[in-house]
């Protein structure tokens, strides 16, 4: 249904080259307008930092797979690739109903604040705090759901209008029932940084620091919420040799004819932000003037 995908289908005929357009119509424009603040106050020993960072993330994909369908003609059917090429029946073939094209947006606020402590003239202790909010990735079309594993149904945020028949009974015909984006907000992602730099002698200095950092969804697992019908599907049939209902000339009929769904894709919308937590510590001495020995651990 997208202009897109126009064009002729990839086929294949056992003992002659393939032919067609190409399996896959995939890509993305990412575009992050960011704002960030840092203030520094000075107090006594204390170098004090604070501020925010914050970011408004579009981002626009295209998923096609495959676009215009894949067929192969093997010859089970007739005994001959080209005879079964000329009547329709593949041996193996997939194809797409509706359109992947999809608009993202998201909002992400982190403000911070961290304390460069110089308590003697040996040792500096640095602590900071970072919260980061990451805005789940929301589809402006309200073009998302997942599957829900505990009654066995496809939900959505906003339940489509243009529900076929066949695919009613297998949703829940429920608004909200997932929030915008699928996941649920993340509010605890509270990252402590700890920072510790100790001057043993004119030649030795041994550091340390510890911090929690949290990372952003991979946006390729967008598709997750998106492929799912009645927006998006994908099938891939491989029939038997007795078995001449699938016929290229009619193998994907409009929406209100398709009498089963292929299986959804899903999200978990408890899952939350990832995370990593790092550690590193190092001694460096210094032999002469030209010699530097250093030993770090991560």
């Amino acid at each position: 249904t997208d202009p897109i995908d126009y064009g002729r289908p990839n086929f294949t005929i056992t003992g002659f080259s393939g032919q067609g357009e190409g399996t896959i119509t995939q890509g993305a424009t990412e575009n992050i307008l960011s704002v960030s603040n840092a203030t520094s106050w000075v107090q006594g020993r204390h170098n004090i930092r604070f501020g925010v960072q914050a970011q408004f993330r579009k981002y626009d994909q295209l998923t096609e797979v495959p676009p215009r369908g894949t067929f192969t003609f093997n010859g089970q059917f007739t005994g001959s690739p080209v005879g079964d090429f000329l009547l329709g029946y593949c041996s193996t073939c997939t194809g797409a109903f509706g359109s992947s094209r999809s608009n993202y947006r998201s909002p992400t606020f982190a403000p911070f604040i961290d304390d460069n402590w110089q308590i003697s003239s040996v040792l500096t202790l640095q602590m900071g705090l970072r919260w980061e909010y990451l805005g789940p990735w929301h589809e402006q079309n309200n073009q998302e759901g997942s599957f829900d594993p505990a009654t066995g149904k496809i939900a959505f945020h906003v339940v489509p209008t243009n529900l076929p028949a066949k695919l009613v009974p297998l949703v829940i015909n429920q608004d909200n029932f997932f929030p915008e984006g699928i996941l649920k907000k993340d509010l605890n992602n509270f990252g402590p940084r700890v920072g510790v730099v100790y001057s043993a002698n004119d030649k030795t200095v041994i550091r340390s620091g510890f911090g929690v950092y949290y990372d952003n969804l991979n946006l390729n697992e967008l598709q997750f919420s998106r492929l799912v019908p009645p927006f998006y599907g994908q099938y891939s049939l491989q029939p038997t040799r007795t078995d001449l209902r699938f016929n290229a000339d009619g193998l994907f009929p409009d929406l209100n004819n398709i009498p089963e769904f292929p299986a959804p894709f899903s999200m978990n919308p408890d899952n939350r932000t990832a995370y990593t937590t790092q550690w590193n510590g190092n001694v460096q001495h210094t032999f002469g003037k030209d010699y530097l020995f250093e030993v770090a651990y991560t």
